[in-house]
Parts: structure tokens; C-alpha cells; sequence
């Protein structure tokens, strides 16, 4: 039986309307929201908890840019003096309505998955720390920001412990995987309960539906009336529109009333060949009727990645080392079409300080947004290109 999917697109909605109805409640009174507020605005624990999260791991970000190649920050005075100045600026978070109301959405999101799909959740945070997965560096410390379903994340660290405590993300997956498949979820009525207090909420609202697999080969379902009449079919037209990366090949036919009771087999009607209309005709006559597939295997040897091509090559930019042909496989698969987030995405994470910063950057705003898999090959392909950046 296959597994049922959440809704990404339902619950972006549901987490914008939320965020837009809490924030105007809570703005209406106050400029700003500090950190105190943060940790009691909504109703629901984990969304707070979530939200200031999300404030931590942006703030790390922008501390990345007061790093100056010009002085080192390894002298014990100058570690001191930026620790002591971040304690400061925590204790006076002060935050406006435009740039915390999209935290606050995401943190809304975030929760409704982790009450609905806390396997799938983690494996999205594991994924965010990078190639390499350390428990006691990097997966405990960001522990405390889970109360929901905190007992699966205690059981994932546990087991990366008992393996060493350090593994490749792969491994930390399929680690993360066994452990999920052993771990009953807690009951996520209290959760939607709490969320309702803001904004209605029920966890049906959020699976996306079953869409049942159909013939298309079934005339007769799909509302085609051939009454007595024998079908006959036009010839099928193609056409290829160069100018769009997701060229697609359209066909059309339709049905005829035969002017006699007699069905002419498809191979005597297609015999002549005046009455043959192939992809062949329309690219030349002088080709030959091979199928597409044999025409371009023969002119491209290899299916190898980018990645598998220039492996151990250091990449200074990705905006100019990704070719068109794996920039349109990229658009179309991991950016949803839109040409404009994958470009903005590459310049982001070109200027991106490290690794880390660049992997959680991308979860932050494209990962969960498109519905990344993990196991798609353009998204093993990126990571990888990604990890060669830094």
C-alpha cells in the first residue's frame, strides 16, 4: 500500500493564513516582538518553539557576515568580545511584523508536519546539517526546540550514538528510517486543537488526495459516446516547441464516423506512404525511422551527472559552472519551473559563508517549499555540487 503524502501546497496556505491572523492580532498592539513574546505568542508550544528556532539559525547566518578576512577571530579577546556582544543582542530581540511573520509561517508548517509526518520531519532536519551528521555537535543541541514527538528524536540520537556517533548522511538516513519504522506517533488532536484557537484546523485538510490511476487507452470512462459506430483515427499530429525548456510532445487525435461497417486494420490504413505523418517526416526525409531514443543515444555516449563529469573539481561558482542543460533539469525538478528562484537560489548560495549556512538556506526556503526527495537523482546531484562549492 502506497504510503499517503502531505499536502505541501495546503499547508503553506494554512500556515500564511495563520501567521497573517496571529501577527495582526499581535502587531495591532505592539511595534515590535522580543524574545519573551516570541515564546508565549501562540497557543501551540511548538510553534513557538519552532519560531525561535528558525530566528536562531537566521540570526547564525547574519553573524557569518561580520566576519572579516581581514582579522582573526581565533584571538581569545576577540572571541571573547563577539561572545559577550551576541549575549547582549539576545537578551534585545526586537523584531517587526514584515520579517517575523514569515518565520512565524514556517514555524506553523513545520509543526503541522511534525504532529502528521515526524519521520519525514527529522529526516528533513538531518538533511540540513549537511554531508556529515554529528549527534553531540550538531543533533542534540538543537533538541530543545522539540517538545512534539520528542521521544522519535531521542530514539534517532541514541541509535547515531550507539554507531559512533558520527556518520555520513546516508547513513544517518537509513538510520533515521529504522528508527521511524519502530516508533509509534503521538495522537495530533491535542495539536490541531490548539492551532484551531487561531486559526480552524483539522489533520484531514493537509493529506493530499488519492488520485486513482485511469486507462487512458478507456474511451468509454472518459466520456467518448462511440455508440454503433466503428473508430476511426486521424492522423496524429506532433509538435515541438523548441523555445520551452519543459518541451513537451503534444498529440491529438480524434474520432470519425467510417463511411463503411468495415474496421480497417491500423497497419492497412497506415500502409501508404502518402498517408504517414512521423516525427521523421517532420525533421527531414532523410532520416532514417529510428525511434528518438536511438537517434540520441548515439550522439550522446554518456549518462553521466554533472557531478560525475567534473567530480573532483572545486567549484568557485555555481551560477556559472551549471550548464543550461542541467539548469533546466534543475528548474524543472527541484524549483518548480520558476527560473527566477532557481537563479536567486544559486547567487544565495554562492555567497554563502560555508556548507552549513548553504544547506540550511536551502531547507529554509526551497527544500520543504518543492517537496525535495531525497532520493530524486537532481537533488543527490545538487547536494553534491553544493558540498564542491565550499
Amino acid at each position: 500500500m502506497t504510503k499517503p503524502k502531505l499536502d505541501t501546497h495546503a499547508i503553506a496556505k494554512y500556515a500564511k493564513q495563520f501567521a497573517d491572523t496571529l501577527c495582526t492580532q499581535f502587531y495591532g498592539q505592539h511595534p515590535a516582538i522580543s524574545g519573551k513574546q516570541m515564546v508565549e505568542l501562540a497557543a501551540n508550544r511548538q510553534v513557538n518553539l519552532l519560531a525561535v528556532k528558525n530566528v536562531f539559525f537566521q540570526w547564525q547566518q547574519e553573524t557569518q557576515k561580520l566576519r572579516s578576512p581581514f582579522f582573526d577571530y581565533s584571538v581569545p579577546e576577540v572571541a571573547q568580545a563577539l561572545t559577550t556582544l551576541m549575549n547582549a543582542l539576545s537578551r534585545n530581540i526586537s523584531i517587526g511584523r514584515a520579517e517575523y511573520e514569515p518565520i512565524l509561517a514556517k514555524a506553523v508548517a513545520d509543526t503541522v508536519v511534525l504532529a502528521l509526518d515526524p519521520a519525514d520531519f527529522f529526516r528533513q532536519e538531518l538533511a540540513a546539517l549537511g554531508e556529515r551528521v554529528d549527534v553531540n555537535n550538531q543533533l542534540k543541541p538543537i533538541g530543545k526546540y522539540f517538545s512534539l514527538n520528542r521521544p522519535l528524536f531521542e530514539q534517532l540520537c541514541e541509535a547515531i550514538a550507539a554507531k559512533g556517533g558520527q556518520m555520513s548522511q546516508a547513513q544517518a538516513q537509513q538510520v533515521a528510517t529504522e528508527v521511524a519504522a519502530r516508533y509509534q506517533p503521538e495522537d495530533p488532536t491535542a495539536v490541531f486543537r490548539s492551532l484551531s484557537a487561531t486559526l480552524p484546523a483539522q489533520p484531514e485538510q493537509f493529506w493530499a488526495a488519492e488520485v486513482p490511476t485511469e486507462d487512458p487507452l478507456d474511451f468509454a470512462s472518459n466520456g467518448l459516446d462511440l455508440g454503433d459506430k466503428p473508430l476511426t483515427l486521424s492522423k496524429m499530429s506532433f509538435s515541438l516547441e523548441e523555445e520551452n525548456p519543459k518541451a513537451e510532445l503534444t498529440a491529438s487525435f480524434k474520432t470519425e464516423a467510417a463511411p463503411v461497417a468495415k474496421v480497417v486494420p491500423l497497419n492497412e490504413r497506415f500502409s501508404k506512404p502518402e498517408e504517414l505523418d512521423t516525427l521523421n517526416e517532420r525533421f527531414g526525409q532523410e532520416q532514417s525511422p529510428a525511434s528518438l531514443n536511438q537517434r540520441f543515444s548515439q550522439q550522446q555516449p554518456s549518462t553521466a551527472t554533472l557531478s560525475d563529469l567534473y567530480k573532483n573539481t572545486k567549484i568557485e561558482s555555481l551560477k556559472s559552472f551549471i550548464p543550461l542543460n542541467r539548469k533546466f533539469a534543475f528548474i524543472n525538478t527541484l524549483f518548480g519551473g520558476s527560473s527566477q528562484e532557481f537563479s536567486e537560489a544559486v547567487d544565495k548560495i554562492d555567497h554563502c559563508a560555508d556548507y552549513h549556512g548553504a544547506i540550511m538556506f536551502i531547507k529554509e526556503h526551497y527544500f520543504r517549499k518543492y517537496n525535495w526527495d531525497l532520493e530524486n537523482d537532481e537533488v543527490k546531484e545538487f547536494y553534491e555540487l553544493v558540498a564542491r562549492k565550499f
